[in-house]
């Protein structure tokens, strides 16, 4: 059986926006002022909960390279770390943020280009 793949569009936004949040209820999301940092192709054979926390571990072991096309992009940002109040879309629009206890679902879904 060949694996399925689909995709996950990394967002991040303002840190100051959620750097002091501790519950849930405190999360701000603002999809309007957040940046795409990265694009996943990710086996959909996977949990949502799965794909999640494996992105954020990929997002805080990333090492960008002089001359990779994102680095002044991270540089702009100021760190390549995702952190509470970033979030993913995936391709269907089911959108998931990084809470501070695991990954929150807001009542909506979101259609990026």
């Amino acid at each position: 059986k060949q694996e399925q793949k689909m995709e996950a569009k990394v967002f991040y936004q303002d840190f100051e926006k959620n750097c002091g949040c501790f519950n849930d209820e405190d999360l701000v999301f603002s999809p309007e002022s957040a940046l795409l940092v990265w694009v996943f192709d990710i086996s959909s054979d996977l949990s949502r909960i799965e794909i999640c926390n494996d992105i954020w571990a990929k997002m805080n072991q990333l090492d960008i390279p002089i001359g990779h096309p994102k680095r002044g992009l991270f540089r702009e940002i100021g760190h390549t770390s995702m952190s509470v109040g970033d979030y993913i879309v995936f391709e269907d629009g089911e959108v998931r943020i990084a809470a501070p206890y695991g990954w929150k679902t807001p009542e909506l879904k979101i259609t990026i280009i």
